[in-house]
């Protein structure tokens, strides 16, 4: 919804679009999600944050581990020679 930003003359307030960061002059999109007040400078900011910037920023599965590859050379374990005294 659109909420007015009016300070008075000799305030000195700045708001900024949480998602560009552009300073919003006057009146700007606010949004409340998760208890937390969300700025944006138009409704537009709003569908990029939800479309594009959410979903790039949920925690990714953790990659499984990878089955370490064991060489064989000729000779015996790992390549040494096996020496008898």
């Amino acid at each position: 919804m659109w909420v007015g930003n009016h300070p008075r003359w000799y305030e000195q307030r700045m708001v900024h679009c949480d998602l560009c960061g552009k300073i919003i002059p006057r009146d700007y999109w606010g949004v409340h999600e998760n208890g937390k007040k969300l700025v944006f400078c138009d409704p537009d900011c709003e569908q990029l944050y939800r479309e594009y910037w959410l979903p790039s920023q949920r925690p990714k599965a953790p990659k499984r581990p990878r089955a370490r590859r064991v060489s064989r050379r000729p000779g015996g374990e790992g390549g040494r020679r096996n020496r008898r005294g």
